[in-house]
């Protein structure tokens, strides 16, 4: 997804990569991949990789998974945090049915 010219209020989830070469404000930009920023944004961005290019200017939070990186000349007042990994759903194992299959003792059998 690309952002190149405003888009203000509202948050953004996306599957891949994010773009934000325009101006984003006032919201939260949600990326498994990538989000690249070299043009103005105030707000939450959160991604997989977090790349902050030197035209960029901006401010909010940065939450990244595994890698950050602002270059010089970049202006930006953020807090920054790494999040942990996303929680991965298991499949639980599937319930067992346990039959006894030894023999029984002749006189419980026929007291039953």
């Amino acid at each position: 997804m690309d952002i190149d010219g405003v888009l203000q209020g509202g948050d953004i989830t996306a599957g891949n990569n994010v773009t934000i070469s325009g101006k984003f404000s006032g919201g939260e930009v949600k990326a498994k991949g990538r989000i690249y920023v070299n043009g103005e944004f105030e707000g939450r961005l959160e991604g997989n990789e977090i790349e902050i290019g030197s035209n960029a200017t901006g401010k909010g939070e940065l939450l990244y998974r595994e890698y950050i990186s602002i270059a010089k000349g970049a202006k930006v007042d953020v807090q920054i945090s790494k999040a942990q990994q996303e929680l991965k759903v298991l499949k639980t194992p599937q319930e067992r049915n346990v039959v006894d299959i030894a023999p029984q003792d002749k006189a419980a059998a026929n007291k039953a």
